[in-house]
Order: structure tokens, then sequence, then C-alpha cells
């Protein structure tokens, strides 16, 4: 398994990389701030990153991490990366 990533956005900037080998949940939780403030860094962006860190690290299950955007709202470019998984979830909108 990786013991780091990277994001891009808009393929113009990267973040630092990202450590990911983690032995527990906890410690995959622990990294949200580092997380956040990465992903802030690279762009005009404010989001949340979920606390509530799932899967066990290996590969198959890896570390999931759940980025809400919150600043700017509406259609965003997703970010790349060179080694994570980056899929795309629509929250339903409020009836």
């Amino acid at each position: 398994s990786y013991k780091n990533f990277s994001l891009s956005y808009d393929g113009k900037t990267s973040t630092n990389d990202v450590f990911c080998n983690f032995s527990d949940p906890s410690a995959a939780a622990a990294s949200v701030s580092l997380l956040k403030m990465e992903i802030e860094n690279l762009a005009d962006i404010v989001v949340d990153v979920s606390s509530d860190v799932t899967g066990s690290g290996v590969e198959g299950d890896p570390w999931l991490y759940t980025v809400t955007f919150l600043e700017p709202v509406g259609p965003l470019n997703l970010f790349e990366s060179d080694k994570a998984l980056v899929t795309k979830v629509t929250k339903p909108s409020a009836a």
C-alpha cells in the first residue's frame, strides 16, 4: 500500500505529500486537519473534512475521507491524485 499521496485541482497546483500509511483509524482521523489545510491551500475553496474516517488502510479497503465543499457553492471540478482514488458523491438537494 502507499505511504502518501498528493492532490491537484484544475491541473494547476498540487498539495504536499499527505501521509496515509496509518496503523489504526484513530491515527487516520488525526490527519483530518492536515488534509483540510492542504486542500484549502490548493485554491480559493473552503472544505469540511469529516473526522469519521472509514476503512482499514489495506489494499481493497483503503482509508476513506469525506470532503464536503463549503465555498464556492455550485458544480466544481474533481480533485486529481497521483495515488489516491477520488470519487464524486453528490448530495441530493433539499426538497
